[in-house]
């Protein structure tokens, strides 16, 4: 018995040991915010933050909602001399395109990128079901390069909207596509990849598309052509972008692609691609540039200085001046012109915008009420001896053009063409030349100079080939 208790006493000397020495290391522990956990040497035994059941069942809810696209475009395939360095006519031929789409709603309006319904004679969508229908262009916005389709089929879900205002950098996603039209059955491609970047510039290839919708998505997700038009999807399963662009050099993708963010101005021009009304944007009635020749010596290198006032318009009714140099928009710091440029494009007309800008040593402040502009697929130009009437459209030097918020676009080369206006059932309108179309080669041959361009254009016969910036072509017939 007494050996017993002495066997108790000795446990019961070695627990309160214990317990003393656990107590003490813990009082020694660092606060929890400046502990460091190690890592376990097995990786399978590092917890999984996305489990692989987490990202089938975001899969399984948003897959039904993607569609594929598939275009068909007339369009010529050029025969080159062995031994000139001109085309020969072009021979008439058609091609298929892919892309993808989000359904919006169960009567069937779905949202695509613009530049895969572009100049398109005929467009099949096929659903995740395996209906495959006709579809129609209800509206189309070249500069934020979106679309609204519309088809006719049955058991159609419709996918949930979120807010790319709430992303932040690092945070997974989920792009649905059909890159290079593998997923042409309706069953959407997956990839997974992370936020990289918000409020991105576009590739400069693309200048100017950031700048209708306030900045791009960057996101590290396997993105590639025929993706385009799809979505960009949060753990969630809410669209939070849609696919347009990749930056690359290969024609194929290499870890940075970009999406239009879903955010209350995209909503807004998805709503009225819908009703099939054109786009409006919002007017500054202002010409920029990073330092004008009107800016003082000591402007700050950041910011966007004021080279032109439109009379009347919201900024000299802010009382705006050439030489300013606007440095804040709404409390956000302007980081030059393009950076202004996505500012005011992820504004609606109608807006009032608080503007901080230097004027000398002085900082002042205005508010102004954003305009309408004219119309989103005519840029406003100068007055300018550079308009060129052509079969039907009328093209000015793209570096002379301003975008409707009045920011210019100097990110071509010289003598890259935009088209202002195209005329009823002239040979540009039925080929499918819109205004907004940036035409960067005729015949082959690349738009490198005014004199190039005037020179083509002069010496063109029979069907010409126009070259897009977007990677397309239309084949203009003779007038």
């Amino acid at each position: 018995m007494d050996r017993r208790r002495a066997a108790s006493r000795h446990i019961d000397i070695a627990i309160t040991a214990l317990l003393i020495a656990a107590t003490a290391a813990r009082s020694a522990e660092p606060p929890a915010a400046h502990r460091r956990t190690a890592l376990p040497a097995d990786a399978s035994k590092i917890p999984r933050v996305l489990s692989d059941t987490a990202l089938v069942d975001v899969v399984d809810r948003v897959a039904p909602s993607i569609v594929a696209v598939q275009v068909t475009r007339r369009t010529a395939s050029e025969i080159r001399s062995p031994d000139a360095d001109h085309s020969l006519a072009p021979a008439p031929a058609a091609e298929d395109l892919h892309g993808a789409g989000v359904i919006l709603d169960s009567a069937g309006l779905v949202a695509t990128a613009a530049h895969v319904v572009r100049g398109a004679d005929v467009i099949h969508v096929v659903t995740s079901d395996g209906q495959r229908c006709r579809a129609a262009t209800v509206g189309a916005d070249p500069y934020s390069d979106l679309a609204v389709v519309r088809i006719s089929a049955g058991r159609l879900r419709s996918a949930t909207l979120g807010d790319a205002g709430n992303l932040r950098r690092g945070q997974a996603v989920v792009a649905f596509g059909n890159p290079w039209g593998i997923a042409s059955d309706g069953q959407a491609s997956v990839a997974l990849g992370i936020v990289s970047g918000l409020d991105r510039a576009a590739p400069m290839s693309d200048a100017g598309l950031d700048a209708a919708i306030g900045g791009l998505i960057q996101t590290s997700a396997a993105i590639n052509p025929g993706d385009s038009g799809g979505a960009l999807v949060d753990l969630r399963g809410r669209i939070v972008g849609l696919i347009t662009r990749i930056q690359t050099t290969s024609g194929a993708g290499q870890g940075v692609g970009f999406a239009i963010p879903i955010n209350p101005r995209t909503r807004e021009i998805l709503a009225a691609l819908s009703r099939g009304e054109l786009v409006a944007y919002a007017d500054l009635g202002a010409g920029f540039n990073g330092r004008g020749p009107l800016a003082s010596l000591d402007a700050p290198a950041a910011g966007a200085c004021i080279t032109e006032v439109a009379p009347q318009g919201p900024a000299a009714s802010a009382g705006l001046q050439a030489g300013d140099c606007i440095e804040r928009i709404n409390g956000r710091p302007v980081n030059g012109p393009a950076h202004l440029f996505r500012l005011i494009g992820a504004c609606s007309p109608g807006t009032a915008v608080q503007i901080a800008f230097r004027r000398g040593d002085e900082v002042r402040e205005a508010t102004a009420v954003l305009a309408r502009a004219d119309r989103p697929s005519a840029s406003r130009v100068q007055e300018s001896s550079e308009r060129r009437e052509w079969r039907g459209a009328t093209m000015i030097a793209a570096a002379s053009a301003r975008h409707p918020n009045g920011t210019r676009s100097l990110a071509f080369p010289p003598g890259t063409q935009l088209v202002v206006a195209v005329e009823h059932e002239s040979p540009a309108e039925r080929a499918g030349l819109e205004p907004g179309d940036l035409i960067v080669r005729i015949s082959g041959s690349p738009l490198t100079s005014i004199e190039t361009t005037e020179r083509l254009l002069a010496t063109a016969s029979g069907e010409v080939l126009l070259g897009l910036q977007n990677g397309s072509a239309i084949l203009v017939a003779a007038p």
